[in-house]
């Protein structure tokens, strides 16, 4: 089902999709994000997770961005190389500019990333931010705004992004790299837990995203083990 406003104008926006995904693929697309979209998907929430191959250094395209016009909510998955894509940053910029009206609503998910990390551009995600940034200078093309600009435009949008209510995820279990148990339900109610406005518009969904309780364990690469009930 696709979402629609509920502003007080007597006309409301429909969206094509419920849900966009934004995400660093090599971090978390066959991991978190694609249990994460089946959960939201098999439980009839139209949800946009772009599965293209890009190549490094490419732009957003303008399909992309029509398709971020036409959703209602964003989940950003925020992990340790999402700031080295400008890919990544570019859809976060037009995000919250979508963020700033009120059909359109982000929620961010820090997968094995502190939020400090991302709203101050430290840590790993800073690391690989500055990495991306210094090459990104020397590559922009002419055409492209003032290259500091670029840049600026990405840090203010991570830093507005990282400032919002959200969810930390970590792979670790009391600061080791054994598996740490991750609530099979959290992943399928993680869009619910963030706001009451979802319950209003899928209120019907919320008790078939309840399955018998499961967990998974996710391992210091990130990467998913078996899934086992608890009895």
């Amino acid at each position: 089902m696709a979402s629609t406003s509920s502003a007080s104008s007597s006309v409301q926006k429909i969206f094509k999709y419920d849900v966009f995904l934004s995400f660093r693929g090599e971090d978390t697309r066959k991991t978190f994000v694609d249990h994460l979209y089946l959960a939201l998907v098999n439980k009839g929430i139209i949800t946009y997770k772009d599965d293209e191959t890009i190549k490094k250094g490419e732009r957003i395209n303008e399909q992309l961005i029509k398709s971020i016009e036409e959703s209602r909510y964003y989940i950003i998955v925020f992990s340790k190389n999402y700031a080295s894509s400008s890919w990544c940053l570019d859809e976060l910029v037009k995000i919250m500019e979508c963020q700033k009206m009120t059909e359109h609503t982000a929620y961010p998910i820090f997968y094995d990333v502190e939020p400090t990390e991302v709203r101050n551009q430290s840590g790993s995600v800073g690391q690989a931010f500055e990495r991306f940034t210094r090459k990104s200078k020397r590559t922009l093309e002419d055409e492209d705004l003032e290259k500091e600009l670029v840049v600026g435009k990405w840090r203010n949008a991570l830093k507005e992004a990282a400032s919002l209510a959200g969810m930390e995820l970590k792979n670790t279990f009391n600061g080791t790299s054994r598996p740490r148990p991750l609530s099979w339900d959290a992943i399928a109610r993680v869009i619910f837990i963030l706001s009451p406005h979802l319950f209003r518009v899928f209120p019907h969904h919320l008790p078939h995203l309840l399955p018998s309780p499961r967990n998974v364990g996710i391992n210091d690469l990130g990467t998913l083990d078996k899934i086992y009930c608890i009895h």
